[in-house]
């Protein structure tokens, strides 16, 4: 898309290729092609196992997102019921109510770039 700014710098908020030119007062011209990609993905990491039997190691499941807009984790039992919700990566599920065995997660994700993904995954809870 043709831009014709005459300012020092340029905001681009689309991936592509793009060609810059720049004329000085002198009328001296350079050009630069280059390419914008899109902004890394959202980190998300979930730990495979956790163990809430309050010996003080892995008590709670802590998850960690880096490089996000919105964040949405559920967790749900082998029945498809809900039985924890997160909108904060902050927030920790205890599993003290929960039976030993293997629980689905969704995670919905919003990046920086406004771009959404969804990733899901298994967790094993043990006593």
């Amino acid at each position: 898309w043709p831009l014709t700014d005459t300012t020092q710098s340029v905001q681009i908020h689309e991936p592509g290729n793009y060609e810059l030119m720049v004329t000085d007062e002198n009328s001296c011209t350079e050009k630069l092609s280059f390419s914008i990609e899109e902004k890394c993905p959202v980190f998300l990491y979930v730990p495979s196992a956790f163990s809430p039997d309050d010996d003080g190691l892995n008590d709670v499941l802590n998850v960690s997102a880096i490089d996000y807009r919105s964040f949405s984790f559920q967790i749900f039992n082998r029945y498809g019921a809900m039985v924890f919700e997160s909108n904060s990566p902050e927030k920790s599920w205890d599993g003290k109510d929960a039976l030993t065995g293997v629980y689905r997660y969704v995670a919905r994700l919003v990046n920086e770039s406004n771009v959404s993904s969804i990733q899901q995954g298994t967790i094993t809870l043990v006593r």
